[in-house]
């Protein structure tokens, strides 16, 4: 039997805290066999986003706040981060529809 692939879902943010965390919700909602990486590359958007980041339980695979170089900047280095078998560009705000459609 093959296991699910492990899907990394990078999420980029500046300055977007509510936004994103929607988005962590929607990410946590999914139900789905496999294992989820949430990696976030937030542009340095001050110390809320920070605490909000660090105090997330389980934590994420991977989050840093702190300026890039614009959006395809931090993207890259989502990519680089990720170890997953296919990668989902999630943004800050975007959410997931349904509770299943990583699995689907």
């Amino acid at each position: 039997m093959t296991s699910a692939p492990t899907v990394s879902v990078i999420t980029i943010s500046f300055k977007d805290l509510e936004g994103l965390k929607r988005t962590v919700e929607s990410v946590r909602a999914q139900r789905y066999q496999g294992r989820i990486e949430h990696i976030i590359i937030d542009g340095g958007s001050g110390d809320e986003v920070r605490a909000y980041l660090s105090g997330v339980e389980p934590p994420f695979a991977h989050w840093q706040s702190e300026p890039d170089g614009g959006r395809y900047d931090a993207m890259n280095q989502g990519i680089a981060r990720a170890s997953g078998d296919l990668l989902w560009f999630l943004h800050s705000a975007d959410c997931f529809a349904e509770p299943d459609v990583v699995a689907t």
